[in-house]
């Protein structure tokens, strides 16, 4: 049996000569190695393998863009979610058990790991994309230069919010709390319940629901267009 794996040197010969305007798609396809006329696209890669009786075959593999991805999986991830709040919310109806209790619980946890998850993965793909240290940094740096000021404000404030669901109270928090009557999602000041007697809420300082997690992906891919669109980036 023959194992697919990257072969850099096409990938790289093809780079160097790479322009803007060539993001074109390729379809998945097997071609003999000793054919070397291909071109491959930006989000394409070489592939060979070597298959018992079929000698030595190179593939071009589409590779689908970050944002992409994520849209897909978050919105595949939220569906999923919501089916399962259905189940638990129905059982309850029955009788008081505390299996479903556990299971909306879980679910709002859930999302957050999502949120937290879908910036932290952005962030590390800045840095990569960028080729800098710090990532977000060089979003805000082009976000500037590119003058939009209303999307680097936006960013500003669910980056906070990632901030706060992951450390909890600091300066991040104390920022939101100065910004509250202007943030498109909800920030506990002193109070312990978002929804008191809410049995699915569980103890987080920013109500992470279902449009929290879709306003992190569409800024995601706001802030990706930008930054494809002012760098030679595929996002």
């Amino acid at each position: 049996m023959g194992f697919w794996k990257p072969v850099d040197n096409h990938g790289k010969s093809w780079q160097k000569s790479h322009k803007k305007s060539h993001k074109t798609r390729f379809c998945r396809g097997l071609y003999p190695v000793s054919n070397k006329s291909y071109a491959l696209s930006w989000n394409a890669c070489w592939f060979e393998a070597v298959l018992p009786g079929l000698g030595t075959l190179g593939a071009v593999l589409t590779m689908h863009s970050f944002t992409e991805l994520i849209r897909s999986m978050v919105y595949s991830a939220i569906n999923k979610l919501d089916q399962s709040d259905t189940y638990a919310l129905d059982c309850l109806k029955t009788g008081a058990e505390t299996t479903p209790i556990k299971i909306l619980q879980q679910n709002n946890l859930h999302r957050a790991v999502l949120a937290v998850g879908i910036f932290s993965l952005f962030e590390a793909r800045l840095q990569n994309e960028l080729d800098c240290k710090d990532g977000f940094l060089g979003l805000t740096q082009i976000l500037k230069k590119c003058n939009q000021q209303s999307l680097l404000k936006r960013f500003e404030l669910f980056k906070s919010a990632i901030n706060v669901l992951k450390h909890g109270r600091g300066p991040s928090y104390d920022e939101l709390l100065r910004q509250k009557e202007l943030i498109p999602f909800k920030v506990k000041r002193s109070e312990l319940f978002f929804n008191e007697g809410d049995i699915a809420e569980i103890l987080m300082l920013i109500d992470v629901d279902d449009q929290f997690i879709v306003d992190c992906v569409d800024l995601v891919i706001n802030l990706s267009k930008v930054i494809n669109n002012s760098r030679d980036t595929f996002l």
